[in-house]
């Protein structure tokens, strides 16, 4: 007879392990919805700066760098940061001569955290020399 409660017991507990496991896996899918949504923004308006740039001038394209060098560092998601680096990349191959201004910029943004701007400046720096 106490073998009988034990065993209802323990399946009363398996049952409420697998509520919880189900729970959590909810909220886990629920969290990885919200980060995909948050990097589909971040392509979209990658998307939208890389066709301005088609349309820029040399102080357009200045900005345009400035601004996601500013979205590299400020980046809430590594995912985020490594997007807008890759974007940054991919512009400076075209202008030559900026790189210095840009990680002036960077370190007057003081709102991201000193290894932040630290990563990107050292990336920018690798750039430069072709060591990346």
């Amino acid at each position: 007879m106490k073998r009988r409660g034990e065993n209802a017991g323990i399946q009363q507990a398996y049952g409420k392990i697998e509520v919880i496991q189900n729970r959590q896996e909810e909220l886990d899918l629920r969290r990885q919805e919200d980060f995909l949504r948050e990097f589909a923004e971040t392509e979209r308006q990658g998307w939208l700066l890389e066709k301005e740039c088609d349309e820029s001038t040399p102080e357009t394209e200045k900005n345009l760098l400035f601004q996601l060098s500013e979205k590299a560092v400020l980046g809430g998601l590594p995912l985020q940061r490594i997007f807008w680096e890759g974007k940054l990349k991919l512009l400076l191959e075209h202008c030559h001569g900026i790189i210095s201004a840009i990680c002036r910029h960077i370190r007057r943004l003081f709102e991201a955290t000193w290894n932040d701007r630290f990563v990107l400046i050292s990336n920018l720096v690798a750039w430069e020399q072709q060591l990346v």
